[in-house]
């Protein structure tokens, strides 16, 4: 008898916290003709839900193109697979401007990395691409060709790459990009 993995009756959207079940799931379009998006703007592809699939249960956009991300059907942010079959745990870092956060954050990154692995515990990024700020972080903090030296890492903008603005009607909110990693 094989372990399949178990999907969750009820997620919560790593971004907006929304609750939902899994089959309210937005897919992402594929097919480049499929751009506009009425929380993302015009230059997001298209959420949908599905009614088609292939063979391998990927939703096919309404070109016939393979979809592979999923998005709230809230927000229409991108929510990692892992998140349909394990239990988060939401961690918030709070603090006032330049009180450390971002050297907080990478530095606990990198050790539970170095922990965990030392007790044969995987610590790993569930979603590369979203963690990529905190790994450059991590690189600079901990894996310098100069250890002796002092490094610094950017100041933490108020917007920009780490932010995802989403229109609801007459009014947007701005929300954090979340890093997601699994054990």
């Amino acid at each position: 008898m094989t372990n399949q993995p178990r999907l969750r009756t009820r997620l919560n959207c790593p971004s907006c916290w929304f609750a939902f079940p899994p089959e309210e799931t937005q897919w992402v379009a594929e097919h480049p003709d499929l751009r506009g998006d009425i929380r993302l703007g015009d230059d997001a592809p298209k959420r949908f839900l599905p009614s088609r699939f292939d063979a391998d249960g990927f939703a096919l956009d309404s070109m016939g193109q393979q979809c592979q991300q999923l998005a709230c059907p809230r927000c229409h942010l991108p929510i990692p697979r892992i998140l349909f079959e394990v239990t988060p745990l939401f961690i918030s870092i709070i603090g006032a401007p330049s009180a450390g956060k971002s050297y907080f954050l990478a530095s606990c990154i990198w050790q539970a990395r170095q922990r965990l692995e030392s007790l044969g515990v995987t610590f790993e990024d569930a979603d590369p691409v979203a963690n990529r700020v905190v790994s450059d972080y991590e690189q600079k903090l901990f894996l310098s060709d100069r250890p002796d030296s002092l490094v610094a890492i950017p100041k933490t903008e108020e917007e920009g790459e780490l932010y995802q603005p989403v229109s609801f009607g007459t009014h947007t909110e701005t929300f954090p990009r979340p890093f997601v990693y699994r054990l």
